[in-house]
């Protein structure tokens, strides 16, 4: 699932050139990202950013879950946690 939230990510960023736009001043480019952010406990997660002249200027909320979303997310972040140490571990090797 994550691969193919990162691959969708990619090809909406490149094929839109969505951060030309923002980098060249279009205000309010949002666009998902998989990002470092604080949006949940997690270091890293795939949310909604604001694009700007200085790339992501803003990660946006999550907004409201319903429960169904609530106890789905929580019942991934332990495999999205060892994911993301994985993914950290292989970029400073």
């Amino acid at each position: 699932m994550l691969g193919l939230l990162l691959s969708h990510s990619s090809l909406r960023l490149t094929s839109l050139s969505l951060p030309l736009y923002g980098l060249n001043g279009v205000p309010d480019v949002e666009e998902c990202s998989y990002v470092q952010s604080t949006i949940t406990e997690l270091p890293f997660f795939a949310s909604k950013v604001r694009l700007g002249k200085n790339g992501v200027e803003d990660v946006l909320d999550l907004g409201p879950l319903s429960d169904f979303e609530k106890e789905g997310l929580e019942a991934l972040k332990p495999k999205l946690k060892s994911f993301i140490e994985k993914g950290v571990k292989f970029a400073n090797q």
